[in-house]
Parts: structure tokens; C-alpha cells; sequence
């Protein structure tokens, strides 16, 4: 390998994933975190947003919505 090689790392901490609901990004805030450690260094490279009820109830009736009003059927791709 030469010296021109990409140099693999491990994260200097977890990175942190949230999700979409509705095309809005839903951050952790006061919901608790899922972290991800790494099985080859066993330490900490995600963390991910446990939703909550509400969270869900929230993307199943805006999915249910998309579903009804057939706003997906047009998209291209």
C-alpha cells in the first residue's frame, strides 16, 4: 500500500441518526438514543433515535396520507 491510500479510522465519537416523519428530520431531543458499537473495537460509532409512539402514530398517518391521496404515484425515478 502507498502512502497515497485513503487512512481508514474509527470515528472520534458516535455519530448520531434521527429520522424523517412528514419531510420533517426528527432529532433525538428527549427521546432515547440506540448507539451501534463497532463488533471489531467495541466502541461506539452510531446513535440512533428510539421513536417514540407518538413518533410512529405520526408516520403512519402521514404515510396513510401519501398512500390516499396517491402524492407518490407522480413522483418520477
Amino acid at each position: 500500500m502507498d502512502d497515497s491510500s485513503p487512512k481508514l479510522a474509527l470515528p472520534e465519537g458516535p455519530r448520531e441518526f434521527g429520522f424523517f416523519v412528514d419531510g420533517t428530520y426528527i432529532s433525538a431531543g428527549p427521546r432515547a438514543l440506540l448507539t451501534r458499537h463497532s463488533p471489531a473495537h467495541d466502541v461506539p460509532v452510531t446513535q440512533t433515535v428510539v421513536c417514540t409512539k407518538a413518533d410512529l402514530d405520526r408516520a403512519v398517518a402521514s404515510a396513510r396520507t401519501a398512500f390516499e391521496d396517491r402524492s407518490w404515484c407522480g413522483l418520477s425515478g
